[in-house]
């Protein structure tokens, strides 16, 4: 019977090891499972998600606002909420309150105990691809590159109705988050797709 050298003994034991852990590493499936009309959901194109403090998750979509317990969806079609265009974003706030943006019938906040909505802006607004809220702060972050502020109070435009992300032409702003000191992140999707401070907002 052959001794092998303890040399050749823990190469083997390496070589073993990182064969095993790269075959578990491998190995690994993460369930996952697709919601589709089938399952109730009410259409197919989802733009937004959200989620509430009671941990329902909520989803714009082409036709309507679903909400989505885990097991079953609840649905609120276009006419039934008064709409003719596709929802185009949703937004969940500290208080729970829920908001949701169109394509270009406005901006609404939802109220899902009656299933009433009531429209947020008094003047013309971009179609919404975001929104956040801070106090009486509505900020919507349109498709063109700009963002919307308005007075959730008046439903009116507050200190500059739009400004424009100073970013390459290439580039479109496809998300964004507010700082506590109310600056706004918007994110870009360049090739550098970094984030680009705004000047704080200035009421």
């Amino acid at each position: 019977m052959e001794i092998l050298p303890l040399r050749k003994i823990f190469s083997f034991s390496i070589f073993y090891y990182f064969v095993l852990l790269s075959t578990l590493s491998w190995g690994q499936i993460y369930p996952y499972r697709n919601y589709s009309v089938k399952d109730g959901l009410i259409h197919s194109t989802v733009y937004s998600i959200a989620q509430d403090k009671a941990g329902y998750i909520w989803l714009a979509t082409e036709n309507g606002l679903s909400r989505f317990d885990g097991i079953n969806f609840v649905n609120k079609s276009l006419t039934s909420l008064g709409l003719t265009s596709y929802i185009s974003s949703v937004y969940i706030d500290e208080k729970d309150n829920i908001y949701f943006g169109t394509g270009t019938d406005g901006i609404f906040k939802y109220f899902p105990e009656t299933g009433q909505v009531l429209k947020i802006n008094k003047s013309t607004v971009s179609p919404s691809n975001q929104i956040i809220v801070k106090d009486d702060l509505l900020i919507s972050m349109q498709e063109i590159r700009g963002l919307d502020f308005m007075s959730l109070k008046s439903g009116l435009p507050i200190g500059i109705d739009t400004v424009l992300l100073v970013l390459d032409n290439n580039n479109k702003s496809l998300s964004m988050a507010i700082l506590e000191d109310r600056t706004i992140l918007p994110r870009s999707c360049g090739r550098s797709a970094v984030y680009c401070a705004v000047t704080e907002i200035v009421r």
